[in-house]
């Protein structure tokens, strides 16, 4: 059975959606989870911007 969340310390406005299992809090350690964050708040906005331009790009390829 999974664990629950409650056994990491999470940074602020991160939530792990899937199941916590035995031993993963020795690689989900708080550290890890913060350079997690810190990249996403980084560049989650650029990858939302190429994965718009894909969608497009793909658009006009089946367009022909």
């Amino acid at each position: 059975m999974a664990n629950s969340q409650s056994s990491l310390s999470l940074p602020q406005g991160m939530a792990i959606t899937g199941d916590i299992k035995p031993g993963y809090e020795a690689i989900l350690t708080r550290e890890a989870l913060e350079l997690v964050a810190a990249l996403h708040r980084t560049f989650e906005p650029r990858r939302q911007q190429l994965l718009q331009a894909r969608a497009e790009r793909t658009e006009r390829l089946d367009a022909g």
